[in-house]
């Protein structure tokens, strides 16, 4: 069984520049998984509509972006009320 289409958001800390973050979103929304992902630079996070499971998806922004910059490290965003 398919896991539900989700929408999360991280972090992608160390992202340096517009060119990184464009590549970054290109590269995750030609994921098959993905049916859209936005890079929001000025906040360095990463906003993406998947189909597959959260660890997954997560391992597989993170992989594209320290392939981009290895300097970028993905973090889950945590809420605290």
């Amino acid at each position: 069984m398919q896991p539900p289409t989700q929408t999360k958001t991280y972090l992608l800390k160390n992202l340096c520049c517009a060119h990184c973050a464009d590549a970054i979103e290109r590269e995750v929304s030609a994921l098959a998984s993905a049916q859209g992902a936005q890079v929001d630079y000025p906040n360095k996070t990463i906003t993406v509509t998947f189909d597959v499971d959260e660890e997954t998806m997560f391992n597989s922004i993170a992989t594209i972006a320290s392939e981009i910059d290895e300097d970028i490290v993905t973090q889950a965003i945590t809420q605290t009320i």
